[in-house]
């Protein structure tokens, strides 16, 4: 039996050749009616949500008044790079939170003086 050249498992997905199961994910919240526009999409196109949402998005993107769209571009350049000090105020919030864990941590484990 010859081999073949392929890899075993399923080829990369991704638009330019990464395996899509490293992308981070997102949750999102959808009325009823847009899952079953989304899932019906999905099927009648034979493409992954993920795929139509890209696609929708880039479709918006490219509606969006020129100036809009300058200072979109420099933005979600540097967020894809990590180029951002704090994405979120939760972040911010649960980095303060586990600082001070920390700090009770490290507090809980020294001896205790002897009385």
């Amino acid at each position: 039996m010859a081999k073949s050249g392929r890899k075993r498992g399923r080829p990369p997905a991704g638009p330019r050749g990464e395996r899509v199961s490293d992308y981070p994910q997102t949750t999102v919240r959808l009325a009823v009616e847009t899952r079953a526009r989304l899932t019906t999409l999905s099927l009648l196109l034979a493409q992954p949500i993920s795929r139509i949402i890209d696609h929708a998005i880039e479709v918006y993107v490219q509606h969006l008044p020129e100036a809009e769209q300058q200072i979109l571009g420099p933005l979600v350049e540097r967020l894809a790079r990590g180029d951002w000090p704090v994405t979120s105020h939760w972040f911010a919030q649960f980095e303060q939170a586990e600082k001070l864990r920390a700090k009770t941590r490290r507090a809980a484990d020294k001896p205790r003086p002897r009385r």
